[in-house]
């Protein structure tokens, strides 16, 4: 049974849906299993590190339990980095067959170490209701700055279906039958399924390929590579062709890798360069791993590499950019004649835009080849769900400024990680470790329920905890202290606060230390003032649930009047009549007048009337 993979091939829409979401909480995944990649001296030694790299995780039956509790089609499988569970890898099912337990998945590893057994990867499962992630594009990025993948087939569609492409470029591939011996059908290969070209006339036509990615021209950077098996010789045997450049074996079964644009004339009269006979056969009914690389500098390297091992090379002088869109890419055959047919297995077809170098072409064949043991498996593990979480508060009531005194869950069972939802506010950290809250508050905030989860391999437990942070009072505007003349009612005395808190802030007055009751305002008014009110001291108290502030003391300054006036009705208009005291008549004009009221103003001291 092969895995379906119609979900690479939809709208970009629902390939990103079907990617590894960063939101997966891997510790709801029951079981899990450690990944190890031997690049040392024992496996495949490398002398440098590498990254973004498709490593290859199969399965057999050796790995019942896996099949036994995934889902039934590998739906719930994932991966992360090792000892980094929020670091997700993305991955590609190429395979899966729960029957007969066997699987091929592709995982982009972000930095493959030289020199190193330790553990890269941790692979996951165990989520009944864990929706499918498999994405192939994801693995094999088609960006400079990822992956480099211009087009990737796996061979595992089908038998007589289109040739489907993991890269975004979507290059699809017809199966063709040009004698009418069948086209490329589906046989086991190295990797999960595979395709075998079993007579003269079966190929792939790489539809749409004739410009574009695919045609690398003399001056460009690009790997071919692929597997086969060969089942016959005597002619040339190309297996993969673009006719500028081609990738076959020679009638003896040697391998070689040719291009348009360098090289001596040969009786067509284009140009070839080929690697010569390669010092490894291509031996009849064994698997090979073909690699071609086409390095542009002052002069171009070309190298052909069997079996992860450099085979031939050569170095050549530069020629005139030479480039052909008259044909596309054909799989089994050359696309400019009717010869050259393939007869043999082929998968795990790629084409690349960057000249791969030694040790990436090693990686690929020693993780990929059949019973490769540089790839190790750990065994699963199971860890049960921690069982309850509790903080032995369920509402923390803090105040801006002040330091909590630190709170910690008491949890039954083990526990890897903590984790808190919403943010707490500012001032307040909290431990991944333990679980602990901790800190000062530095802003107000409204009650607020939080979750924390306590997670292992095996499950979480949840507990809620309310956090209140509340702000004390503040005097923001001091009262100022007053001038008044006594005894004028209309011009009472009004003292004012302002103060900022959590709400409700309570005011309270006091005159020289004595409360004035039912003063609970941030006004204070005094309607009439008498010459026994001078120096009374005011002070306002604000509180709240945080705490109290209280204001700068003011002082009220009672001027005492020279006459009487009396002003009954209320009309902000005083006036004075000044008489001679020898006849008992108005003084005749002109008399000095001044007045001294509250009001500062002195610009009509010497008028009748006085205004304000």
């Amino acid at each position: 049974m092969k895995k379906a993979q119609t979900h690479l091939f939809f709208i970009a829409v629902v390939l990103l849906w079907s990617m590894p979401r960063a939101d997966d909480n891997y510790y709801l995944w029951s079981t899990y299993r450690d990944i190890t990649l031997n690049t040392t001296a024992t496996g495949v030694s490398i002398s440098a590190d590498h990254i973004n790299f498709p490593l290859l995780i199969r399965l057999t039956p050796a790995d019942s339990f896996v099949f036994n509790n995934a889902r039934s089609n590998g739906e719930d499988i994932r991966f992360a980095k090792f000892n980094f569970i929020d670091t997700h890898f993305p991955y590609q099912i190429e395979y899966w067959d729960k029957t007969s337990m066997q699987a091929s998945i592709w995982v982009l590893i972000d930095t493959v170490k030289k020199e190193t057994q330790l553990p890269l990867a941790r692979m996951y499962w165990g989520k009944t209701d864990a929706a499918d992630s498999s994405q192939g594009a994801a693995v094999f990025d088609a960006s400079a700055n990822q992956g480099f993948f211009q087009a990737v087939w796996h061979m595992n569609d089908s038998t007589g279906d289109t040739l489907r492409d993991a890269t975004l470029n979507r290059y699809k591939g017809i199966p063709e039958d040009f004698f009418h011996l069948g086209a490329p059908r589906n046989t086991q290969g190295i990797i999960g399924f595979g395709k075998v070209f079993a007579d003269s006339g079966a190929y792939y036509d790489i539809i749409h390929s004739n410009p574009g990615k695919l045609n690398f021209d003399t001056s460009a950077a690009y790997s071919i590579s692929a597997w086969i098996n060969m089942e016959s010789f005597g002619a040339p045997r190309y297996f993969i062709s673009k006719s500028q450049y081609n990738l076959y074996a020679s009638p003896s079964g040697n391998l070689a890798f040719s291009e348009i644009g360098k090289g001596a004339l040969n009786s067509n009269n284009r140009k070839y360069v080929q690697n010569g006979d390669s010092l490894v056969n291509g031996i009849k009914g064994q698997w090979r791993h073909v690699v071609a690389v086409h390095k542009p500098g002052p002069q171009t390297a070309m190298s052909l590499y069997v079996d992860g091992v450099l085979a031939s090379d050569v170095v050549l002088a530069n020629a005139a950019n030479i480039r052909t869109t008259a044909y596309n890419l054909v799989l089994g055959r050359k696309p400019d004649a009717n010869i050259g047919w393939f007869i043999g297995d082929m998968d795990e077809v790629r084409m690349e835009n960057i000249a791969r170098g030694p040790d990436w072409i090693k990686l690929c064949y020693e993780t990929q080849k059949n019973n490769s043991s540089i790839v190790v498996l750990g065994d699963p593990s199971t860890v049960i769900a921690p069982i309850t979480l509790d903080y032995p508060k369920d509402t923390l009531v803090l105040k801006t400024g002040s330091a909590m005194d630190s709170i910690v869950p008491v949890v039954d069972g083990i526990v890897d990680s903590f984790a808190i939802e919403p943010t707490l506010p500012d001032g307040l950290s909290f431990s991944t470790s333990n679980g602990s809250i901790s800190g000062t508050p530095q802003v107000e905030t409204a009650l607020t329920q939080y979750v924390v989860t306590a997670m292992n391999q095996g499950g979480v437990a949840k507990d809620t905890i309310e956090i209140l942070v509340n702000v004390a009072p503040t005097i923001v505007a001091q009262p100022d202290s007053v001038n008044r003349w006594e005894r004028v009612k209309s011009h009472g005395v009004l003292f004012s606060v302002q103060a900022a808190g959590t709400a409700p802030l309570k005011f309270v007055w006091s005159r020289n230390g004595d409360t004035i009751p039912s003063t609970d305002k941030d006004t204070l008014t005094l309607d009439t003032i008498r010459r026994k009110d001078d120096g009374a001291v005011f002070v306002c108290s604000v509180t709240n649930v945080a705490g109290s502030a209280q204001s700068a003391a003011c002082t009220l300054h009672v001027v005492a009047a020279a006459f009487d006036v009396k002003n009954d009705s209320g009309i902000d208009t005083l006036t004075a009549v000044f008489t001679d005291s020898s006849t008992g008549n108005s003084a005749a004009s002109p008399w000095k007048r001044t007045w001294y009221f509250g009001d500062g103003d002195s610009s009509h001291a010497v008028d009748t009337v006085h205004f304000y």
